[in-house]
């Protein structure tokens, strides 16, 4: 697998690829949805690929304390 490698997409949206899995970058001011309820600078999302039962993914998250603010 290469290295993580920048992407621009749709309305030149930048994201960074390694793999299958990205990590949206959104411009402070300029963020696109979804995003953060309070996005702040230097914040980001992403977006991990998995084989498992998302249902399961949602448990084991919030097992470790994460807060889900939107599950799709």
């Amino acid at each position: 697998m290469p290295g993580m490698q920048k992407h621009t997409f749709a309305n030149n949206r930048a994201a960074l690829v390694f793999g299958k899995q990205k990590i949206n970058l959104h411009q402070y001011g300029n963020e696109f949805e979804p995003k953060a309820t309070l996005p702040t600078p230097g914040s980001m999302d992403m977006c991990l690929l998995t084989a498992l039962n998302l249902d399961d993914v949602i448990a084991h998250v919030k097992v470790c304390g994460v807060t889900i603010e939107a599950e799709q």
